[in-house]
């Protein structure tokens, strides 16, 4: 249970820069889980988190592009 909230934790705070800087959520958000976990599990998460903020940009943006005929 403590390695669950540590891990949301750093996920919190590394994707808190992410959206100060607009970079680097992986430079934190893999290193620091790979102490306590694999490091398949901690770049699949990562690469799990990025590629779902992508896709709900992608719909906000598109959504704010006006309509092609």
């Amino acid at each position: 249970m403590a390695d669950a909230i540590l891990l949301l934790c750093i996920l919190l705070s590394a994707f808190f820069i992410r959206g100060i800087t607009g970079f680097g959520s992986a430079l934190i958000s893999v290193p620091l889980p790979a102490l306590s976990r694999p490091l398949q599990f901690a770049v699949s998460l990562v690469l799990a988190r990025d590629y779902d903020n992508y896709r709900a940009f992608y719909r906000s943006a598109q959504a704010k592009l006006p309509a092609s005929d």
